[in-house]
């Protein structure tokens, strides 16, 4: 797919779509895509994924863990992205909720604890909404860590 043509209105992240797109097609990552129709020829939304360890201040690793110390295994969101023609009409909502189908599906074989991602200030809202809690400190691009206990 030519992700050029993906506009989900921010172009920052359109790059970054391109970017985690071609790890994708490489094997580094899982891309999952939403389609509103059953031909599945017009993609909404995308979202990519792999697995790693909790990236977030030291403080909230401890209050997630509930110890110092240790590492958090989890499913890391890289990007999700929405289409604009099709921006608040449910699709990343349903993109979070087939992600969180399969965390639990392999969470006990592999030792999953968490879904993560790094949210945009004008993001967060949206995944607190769907239970996420947000680490307090901004980085210098302006995310800010979040993850959901599984």
């Amino acid at each position: 797919m030519n992700w050029e043509f993906f506009d989900c209105g921010l172009p920052e992240l359109t790059r970054k779509l391109i970017q985690e797109a071609s790890l994708a097609e490489a094997g580094f990552q899982k891309l999952y895509g939403a389609f509103l129709d059953e031909a599945k020829t017009e993609l909404a939304g995308v979202v990519t994924v792999r697995a790693g360890q909790l990236q977030a201040p030291l403080e909230d690793v401890a209050r997630v863990a509930g110890r110092t110390g240790v590492t958090v295994p989890t499913l890391h969101i890289e990007v999700l992205a929405v289409r604009l023609a099709y921006q608040r009409q449910g699709v990343g909502e349903e993109l979070v909720w087939y992600l969180l189908d399969i965390a639990h599906d392999i969470r006990q074989e592999i030792g999953l604890y968490t879904l993560s991602l790094e949210a945009t200030e004008n993001s967060v809202p949206f995944y607190q909404a769907l239970g996420f809690e947000a680490s307090e400190v901004v980085y210098d691009d302006g995310t800010r860590a979040m993850w959901l206990v599984l």
